[in-house]
């Protein structure tokens, strides 16, 4: 598998996300860009 996608490896093998791996899904990438284009993102 590509190193692009490692941080979706978890979501592609079982459709599930672990994002305190590191482990996340598309959805949750789109919800963090979206928040940071809005500005109201908390990191």
């Amino acid at each position: 598998m590509s190193k692009c996608f490692s941080k979706y490896t978890l979501w592609l093998m079982t459709d599930q996300a672990d994002e305190s791996c590191g482990q996340i899904s598309p959805e949750i990438e789109k919800a963090r860009q979206t928040l940071k284009q809005t500005g109201t993102d908390t990191d």
